[in-house]
């Protein structure tokens, strides 16, 4: 998401508890706050937990390419989860092999949780819902 694209949602968001709270209508309040708030939040604590995760990966280029399949990911409503225990050097043809792997999985999913664990000969699928 831009920055101009956060801005409008943020301005909307707040416009809408603004609404809320003048009219007293406390039910709707929370029913706004459970269905957009609580998600938002969820959403901001996997993109740090993401961010953290990449900073595992010295390539910039490759981290730079999985951010974006993280995006294509989440267009495709695929909740990812990416997990590298250790920091480790790879060349570019691993790079471009677990490109190519996790791009076919984003591929062949829609609308699911995927949990794949990343090591240096390739992605390995954890558990997929």
């Amino acid at each position: 998401m831009d920055m101009s694209q956060f801005k409008h949602d943020y301005i909307n968001i707040l416009s809408s508890l603004h609404g809320y709270i003048e009219q007293g209508d406390t039910l709707q309040l929370k029913t706004y706050f459970k269905n957009t708030i609580t998600p938002l939040k969820t959403n901001l604590t996997n993109n740090q937990n993401q961010l953290a995760t990449l900073q595992k990966i010295n390539n910039l280029t490759f981290r730079a390419t999985l951010n974006t399949l993280f995006t294509k990911a989440k267009q495709k409503r695929i909740d990812l989860h990416l997990e590298i225990t250790d920091h480790f050097q790879m060349t570019d043809e691993q790079c471009k092999t677990i490109e190519i792997q996790l791009a076919e999985l984003i591929n062949q999913h829609q609308n699911t949780k995927l949990k794949l664990n990343l090591t240096p000969s390739g992605i390995e699928r954890m558990s997929s819902e």
